[in-house]
């Protein structure tokens, strides 16, 4: 499919703007002659949907099909979660101080929030040890950890004194840097063991109960690379609003869009078994109501189940597109009439069933990211929508027009009635007059088959004469209101097809009198 961005927004603003730029072309004539009559014409042009384009905003994208069928997307912000993000928390509840109560000590390497480790790979962090005895000097000690390894060897802490010890502060022992060392827990759980002597080879128990002491100290612990279980925890996504740019000149009127879409797009590269958790799905309308998304995806406990690498795929990246439409939700109900804006939030939930028994992974390059996506195909009916907008413009040059009479001819190949009003105010807002004595159809839809496929153009010839003293009236205007009126064939009850290859011709011109 190609893709155009920004905005298509029917016929009715290249009329006028057009017809405001060739309002140069009149300034620029020459009347020589006192009460003469001139013809003039102002504008040939033809253009199409695909023209009109790149015109208005860079909030939509703009999507033909390869049969020409024009398709409105638009997209939310990318919710981003790293591995920092999902286990940061759990790390940092693993306690840094591990006092050592005996020769050999277990240390399960779990924490509150329920990690549990198979296997991991350290990317960071030190160790070192502490003691303080009463009656006891140490000349020798070795700490060992049997369950983790780097190139075939345990780690293990050594220190021999010069001088035996009682009482070694962590600030006096370097620390073992763990980068590179490889975890494998025994049952989920590691061993701490030390072997402490005297100067004279008999070997030191430390007892706490005699005001011993010594652990050991573990600061800034990272990893590449975990294998386990990793716990099942809500992770909260990022409150977002997708605005609707379409209507955002709506002042009345509805549109409806036969077959709308609302996208949940993810990629995730952490290898655990994650749904949504969708906390809001609120769609606003142009008369200031909403309506919530419903669908079994938004029940609890029913969230969309995210694509997932499995432990032979690590560093691959799961992609999961999944469609809210108007089968498996309200979707059509809600979106398909005169949106504005889609307000929603979407959480992830690890571990969404709780099975200790299913094993995932994460890298320290894991990540998901979560994008919505509105899709609104121009396949609809729209009924008396109105839109409004402003424009500058300036009659100093017609000090000695008398009168005026404007001839608009549009033939139109797209499926859209467009009446219109044009208001012209002072530099402060104030009405000065309009152009036409009420809402007039400038442009006529072309006729539609069964399938809402325009099948041939129509023409409508539109005359607007302006006499002296109209003329008079807006002669000061600073500014024009336009208002414009669309709506499909059958006065909004037909749906139509848009597509970008249809057009809309319009020649304009004029006669002046002149003084």
């Amino acid at each position: 499919m190609k893709r155009y961005y920004p905005l298509f927004f029917l016929a009715g603003w290249l009329l006028f703007s057009i017809g405001c730029k060739n309002f140069h072309d009149i300034e620029s004539g020459q009347f020589t002659s006192d009460n003469a009559e001139f013809a003039i014409p102002l504008v040939n042009a033809k253009t199409s949907l695909q023209d009109i384009l790149e015109a208005f905003d860079d909030q939509t994208f703009i999507e033909i099909a390869p049969d020409g069928l024009i398709t409105l997307r638009y997209f939310g912000d990318v919710v981003s979660r790293t591995s920092e993000e999902i286990i940061g928390d759990a790390l940092a509840s693993l306690p840094e101080i591990v006092p050592l109560t005996d020769t050999l000590v277990t240390l399960p390497f779990e924490s509150p929030n329920e990690l549990e480790v198979d296997f991991a790979t350290f990317s960071r962090g030190a160790v070192r040890f502490a003691f303080a005895a009463q009656n006891k000097f140490v000349k020798e000690i070795t700490f060992e950890f049997p369950e983790a390894f780097k190139d075939g060897q345990t780690l293990q802490l050594h220190r021999v004194f010069n001088v035996p010890q009682n009482l070694v502060l962590p600030v006096q022992v370097p620390p073992v840097e763990l980068e590179g060392f490889d975890l494998i827990p025994e049952n989920g759980e590691l061993h701490v063991r030390y072997e402490a002597y005297d100067e004279n080879g008999d070997r030191i128990k430390f007892d706490f109960a005699e005001g011993d002491q010594v652990f050991i100290e573990m600061k800034d612990l990272g990893f590449s690379y975990i294998e386990g279980y990793l716990g099942n925890h809500i992770h909260p996504g990022e409150r977002d609003t997708i605005n609707i740019e379409f209507l955002e000149n709506w002042i009345a009127g509805e549109v409806y869009f036969e077959d709308p879409k609302v996208w949940v797009l993810v990629e995730n590269s952490f290898g655990v078994p994650t749904e949504s958790v969708i906390e809001d799905f609120i769609v606003h309308y142009a008369d200031g109501g909403s309506a919530s998304l419903v669908s079994p995806y938004t029940m609890p406990g029913e969230g969309i189940p995210f694509e997932y690498p499995k432990l032979d795929e690590v560093g691959e990246v799961a992609r999961t597109v999944f469609p809210f439409n108007k089968d498996n939700s309200n979707i059509a109900e809600i979106l398909g009439s005169s949106p504005v804006s889609l307000e929603y939030k979407v959480d992830a939930l690890t571990n969404p069933d709780n099975l200790v028994d299913v094993r995932g992974f994460l890298t320290d390059s894991s990540y998901y990211n979560v994008q919505v996506e509105v899709e609104l195909p121009v396949y609809g009916k729209a009924s008396g929508f109105a839109v409004t907008d402003t424009f500058d413009i300036g009659f100093d040059g017609y000090g000695k027009v008398d009168g005026a009479e404007f001839k608009v001819v549009a033939d139109n190949a797209i499926p859209l009635d467009i009446d219109m009003q044009f208001y012209f105010t002072d530099a402060e807002g104030n009405v000065l007059d309009s152009l036409l004595a009420g809402p007039q159809r400038v442009i006529g839809a072309a006729q539609v088959n069964s399938s809402g496929i325009a099948t041939e153009p129509m023409r409508t010839e539109t005359f607007v004469p302006l006499d002296a003293d109209h003329f008079a009236k807006i002669r000061d205007a600073e500014k024009v209101i336009l208002n414009a009126w669309f709506s499909t064939i059958n006065n909004g009850q037909t749906s139509v097809k848009v597509f970008s290859d249809q057009e809309v011709e319009i020649r304009m011109g004029a006669k002046l009198r002149t003084r």
